[in-house]
Order: C-alpha cells, then sequence, then structure tokens
C-alpha cells in the first residue's frame, strides 16, 4: 500500500516538473520500488525481521496498481488510503512511532461512488461523498484472541468539491490518501456503530 501511494506521489511530483504523464508514473513506479526494495533487502540481514518474499510480491503489486490506473481508467474508482488512532498499547508507549502499531492503523478502499453508479443516478449522488472499506486488528498485545476488524464508513473526497483552484484540487487529491474522520459502523467481528471513524 505505501508503495502504491509512493508511486501516485511521485508521479504527481514528476508530472509537476514536466514530465509526460506516461514517464512520470513509470519513473514513480520505478523509484518507489526501488526504495521499497532496498528495505526488504535491509530487512533480510535483520535478525528480528528476516527477509519477506510476500512483502516483495505486495510492492511490486502496489507500484503497479497506479501504472495499471494510468492505462485502465475504470481502475480510477478505486482509492488505496490510510488511516491513524492511537492504540491503548501505543498509548502505553510500547511503539516508537504508530506506524508501527498494527492496532493504531487502519487501511482503506475507497470507492468513488459517483463514477461507479449508472448514469441517471449520476445527477442526484453528490460525487464528493466516497464510500470506504476499512480493515485494522486488535488484541495483537496482551491478548490470547487477536481479531481482524472490518469497518464502512463514508469518505470526503474533497477534490471533487465545486469551484475550487487548480492547486488546491491537487492537494486534495494527495490528501485524499489519508482517510479523513467520517461516520462508520464496524461490521465484523460485531456489529456496531461508531460515530467518527479515525
Amino acid at each position: 500500500m505505501s508503495t502504491s501511494m509512493a508511486t501516485s506521489a511521485l508521479a504527481g511530483t514528476f508530472r509537476w516538473s514536466g514530465m509526460d504523464s506516461t514517464t512520470a508514473i513509470w519513473t514513480g513506479a520505478s523509484v518507489a520500488l526501488l526504495y521499497q526494495t532496498y528495505n526488504e533487502v535491509r530487512d533480510g540481514f535483520s535478525v528480528k525481521y528476516g527477509f519477506s518474499p510476500g512483502d516483495i510480491g505486495a510492492n511490486i503489486l502496489g507500484a503497479a496498481l497506479p501504472v495499471a490506473q494510468h492505462y485502465a481508467p475504470w481502475m480510477r474508482s478505486v482509492t488505496f488510503q490510510i488511516s491513524f488512532y492511537p492504540s491503548q498499547p501505543f498509548r502505553n508507549g510500547m511503539y516508537g512511532a504508530i506506524i508501527d502499531d498494527y492496532e493504531s492503523t487502519t487501511h482503506w478502499l475507497s470507492f468513488d461512488v459517483d463514477q461507479i453508479l449508472p448514469l441517471s443516478a449520476r445527477d442526484w449522488y453528490p460525487d464528493w461523498i466516497n464510500l470506504a472499506l476499512g480493515h485494522s486488528v486488535k488484541g495483537l498485545v496482551g491478548s490470547s484472541n487477536p481479531q481482524h476488524v472490518f469497518v464502512v464508513s463514508l469518505d470526503w473526497n474533497l477534490k471533487r468539491l465545486s469551484l475550487l483552484p487548480d492547486w488546491l484540487r491537487q492537494a486534495f487529491e494527495y490528501l485524499h490518501m489519508y482517510h479523513l474522520p467520517a461516520p462508520a459502523v464496524q461490521v465484523y467481528p460485531n456489529v456496531a456503530w461508531i460515530g467518527l471513524r479515525f
């Protein structure tokens, strides 16, 4: 997921510097994948982590997704997102950085509902409201019963707001990689109204 986000962000930077969009997306994917591969090779020399072929495979898929979206516009209706909210283990000082705590992290797939709806329904649906599916975990520390957690949430696609200047629309495009707080319902392991999901 981080490789996919890095590819998109780097490609945007390369486009701003004057590259054409095809060169920018391939260069962004190459740089992101090269950096992530360096991290995986470095992990291979670590006693704590070790080399993970699964991580390499995930990084390749992550870099490939924005490239595929470049060539297949219909794939652009799905966006990867991430969000963080401090878990109790993180608050207790078990982690030096929140990104290392899987319980504090939620990964999201944001679906651009306006692009998925039939044309006849697009006139009435607000195109700046997406629907997102989130995945997190709980109970990894101090519990004998760790669990997956799945959440369905609204998602604010702010770049779709009308009358935005171009620079702000571009900024919102990258902000959209982060899932902003929104009303949500937990659907697994049990159904529960969350209110605002961070």
